[in-house]
């Protein structure tokens, strides 16, 4: 089929694909079609680093970008929103466990609910594993730095049907909890550190193109407020008159 897309940008099929992600730009282009990159909200780093491995991918076949030509302050920086999501949650989480006794670790307001023990170790437990399945090749230092050990814990977690089995996990004391959820906290900083915006659209699985790093940062998001939830409204039963100081998390450190 002759047609003047063809005859304009030198591809096989007159097919235009825009994508925020680097690797099915590169597809379509070595499939015959043009891949167009959005590059809305990137540094000049990143869009340099894109279109220099795009280069590499497709050679000498076409493609093309998005770019705007606007003040960046203009767009969120969907990177740093995320991370300083993330970061306000466990801001407020810290000053929600300030000053716990033990027993209020341990406390439960029902026989079989949580409590604020559990509730930090399966958040700590959740960003460390989080991180890993983002990072191919990496283990949790839950292992690594064997932190189970420090837990009096194995290093394997129950079935998570096993409401039994959770329940009986050993529970350390308030400082060393922290001291994970703080540890496993700098460690998706740091992962942070190398995504791009392009990678968000990214499948974590192949055989699963919906479950993209992007969806699974954005469960975070919301798994963390959810438990950060419930730690806050167990700390409203203990003490009638505790509240979370009005602001906290609003503006970081």
């Amino acid at each position: 089929m002759h047609t003047k897309v063809r005859e304009m940008l030198g591809c096989e099929f007159p097919i235009l694909a825009f994508s925020h992600c680097r690797d099915v730009v590169a597809a379509v282009s070595k499939a015959g079609g043009v891949g167009v990159l959005g590059v809305i909200g990137y540094t000049p780093d990143q869009l340099k680093m894109e279109l220099e491995w795009i280069e590499k991918e497709i050679g000498d076949r076409p493609t093309a970008i998005i770019l705007a030509l606007s003040d960046r302050e203009a767009f969120v920086d969907t990177i740093q929103f995320i991370t300083q999501s993330m970061e306000q949650v466990q801001l407020r989480l810290l000053v929600t466990c300030e000053g716990l006794t033990r027993e209020q670790v341990l406390w439960r307001p029902f026989p079989h609910a949580n409590n604020i023990g559990f509730i930090l170790w399966h958040l700590g437990r959740s960003d460390d594993a989080r991180v890993t399945g983002l990072s191919a090749g990496s283990k949790d230092i839950w292992e690594t730095k064997h932190w189970h050990e420090k837990f009096g814990q194995p290093m394997a977690s129950p079935d998570p049907g096993d409401r039994l089995g959770f329940q009986k996990l050993s529970i350390p004391e308030l400082d060393v909890l922290l001291a994970y959820l703080e540890t496993a906290h700098e460690r998706f900083k740091g992962f942070m550190k190398t995504v791009t915006t392009s990678d968000l659209d990214r499948p974590v699985d192949p055989s699963n193109p919906q479950r993209t790093v992007g969806a699974v940062l954005r469960h975070g998001i919301t798994h963390r407020n959810n438990h950060h939830g419930q730690v806050d409204y167990i700390r409203g039963l203990q003490e009638e008159e505790w509240d979370l100081p009005r602001g906290t998390g609003v503006v970081l450190p």
